[in-house]
């Protein structure tokens, strides 16, 4: 119970990989946006937990490009778009 009580998630994945399916650049794009605003604010508040992260689709299979572009996105819109910090852990 105090796990629970100190530590309810203990990882946080952003899911655009297969389970995401595809869709349209613009869409993901803006899923992509969305998705670190929400990291953003968790990290605000205190809620992020010290192990997250972005799952992109496979670089190997289907488009390794709207891969780079997705994992692109997350990863300079949460740093260097934003005013927030790098997170704990995160380096």
């Amino acid at each position: 119970m105090r796990k629970l009580s100190t530590e309810p998630v203990e990882d946080l994945r952003v899911d655009f990989e297969d389970g995401y399916g595809v869709r349209p650049g613009s869409v993901e794009d803006g899923h992509v946006t969305q998705a670190v605003e929400a990291v953003a604010a968790m990290h605000a508040a205190g809620a992020l937990p010290r192990r997250w992260g972005p799952r992109v689709k496979s670089f190997a299979d289907g488009d390794p490009e709207r891969s780079i572009r997705t994992l692109h996105g997350f990863v300079s819109g949460r740093w260097w778009g934003g005013s927030a910090s790098c997170p704990a852990g995160s380096r």
